[in-house]
């Protein structure tokens, strides 16, 4: 069962999100109030993944995604804010965020971006160990003009950058939408 921890100020929104995220039955959501709150429950237990708003007291999402990256890189972090811009998505990737969903949109996405998060966050000890056998390695794809391929090929070079040690969970999130965007306009053009 996976661990979430919703960070958020506002009492309505933590168990909005949570109620989203309770829909699964395999997740078990716990709440922290702001980011001192959210980095104390870190220290006693880390959860396996972050869902937390931008603006908030003691801390913000954003200083929370740097204080988090210091010493718990492989924990995936979503930030969620009413107050969105592009601006605040990209400098919250290039804070190690794993993702970004405008509270507006939360209803449709948060659920399938929690679910890339977890998966990629999960498959990296396993990738991990049998890396660390690999030889050598190649490829080369030359794929038809099939949709459905996309996804097992975006999985595939998520798995293997994990494996080889080449990104960390928020890399990898970023790799394969970088790369899922490329072959589908490639697909698509």
């Amino acid at each position: 069962m996976a661990k979430i921890l919703v960070v958020d100020d506002s009492a309505v929104d933590r168990r909005f999100v949570g109620g989203l995220l309770q829909r699964e039955s395999n997740y078990l959501v716990e709440f922290a109030e702001d980011g001192a709150d959210a980095l104390a429950k870190i220290r006693q237990a880390p959860p396996d993944i972050i869902v937390t708003d931008l603006q908030m007291p003691n801390r913000n999402g954003l200083e929370l995604v740097s204080a988090v990256r210091m010493h718990h890189t492989g924990i995936p972090i979503i930030l969620m804010t009413g107050h969105g811009s592009e601006g605040l998505a990209v400098e919250a990737l290039q804070r190690g965020a794993a993702g970004y969903v405008p509270k507006p949109q939360l209803g449709e996405c948060l659920l399938d971006a929690v679910g890339q998060a977890l998966s990629l966050a999960q498959a990296d000890s396993t990738y991990e160990r049998l890396i660390t056998h690999l030889e050598g390695c190649e490829f080369d794809f030359e794929l038809e003009n099939d949709p459905d391929l996309v996804d097992a090929l975006v999985d595939l070079i998520q798995q293997m950058a994990a494996g080889m040690g080449l990104t960390d969970a928020t890399g990898r999130f970023r790799l394969g939408a970088a790369v899922r965007e490329a072959v589908q306009n490639a697909i698509y053009r």
